[in-house]
């Protein structure tokens, strides 16, 4: 009985991080730009400070903003994590009559296309937002894919929980713990 409640404690444990209620792990996170040379409008920690500017706010007042192509992947916001995250949905403030490419990079650095976050109802700024099944991230990055050419971002949110990952040895570590545990409990019950 005593050895039960030890596995379901150890179970739990490993459970745990899992059962974390979900935050935006992207707030506080680092923002960097490649390609165009100067990036007007609000400073690049806005994107990441939490805060929403209200819906229908002219797409340049308070943001950032570039200009582009119709598909532009040569301008890139990158929005470094400030831990690996098991993130589900995003949410993306932007300039309401464009659409945004969002990837993420994994732990082994490849980046994935994630979504695209398409064109609002509003006027101005306007919220979209994507929920999938959960991936682990350690960064984001937002690139124009279609639209009027003047493109524009407030805030960039990912919501997961910002749980460590645990690294293939402590996962083998712990996995040689567990069996441990159940070669004593089968030597308990033999005797």
């Amino acid at each position: 009985m005593r050895t039960t409640s030890i596995l379901l404690a150890v179970l739990a444990s490993l459970a745990s991080p899992l059962a974390l209620a979900q935050t935006n792990v992207a707030q506080g996170g680092g923002v960097s730009t490649t390609g165009y040379s100067q990036w007007p409008g609000a400073p690049l920690s806005t994107l990441t400070d939490g805060m929403n500017l209200p819906v229908g706010t002219q797409w340049d007042a308070g943001t950032v903003y570039w200009w582009g192509e119709n598909s532009d992947l040569v301008n890139t916001i990158t929005i470094s994590l400030l831990q690996p995250s098991l993130v589900s949905s995003i949410s993306l403030e932007a300039d309401n009559n464009d659409a945004y490419l969002i990837s993420y990079q994994g732990l082994n650095n490849d980046w994935h296309t994630l979504t695209t976050i398409g064109a609002g109802t509003q006027w101005g700024l306007d919220i979209g937002s994507a929920s999938f099944s959960q991936i682990v991230a350690t960064a984001f990055r937002i690139n124009a894919v279609a639209g009027d050419g003047s493109y524009s971002v407030a805030e960039f949110k990912a919501f997961g929980t910002a749980a460590a990952v645990p690294e293939p040895e402590s996962l083998a570590l712990m996995l040689a713990g567990l069996a441990l545990v159940g070669a004593s409990a089968r030597r308990r019950k033999i005797k």
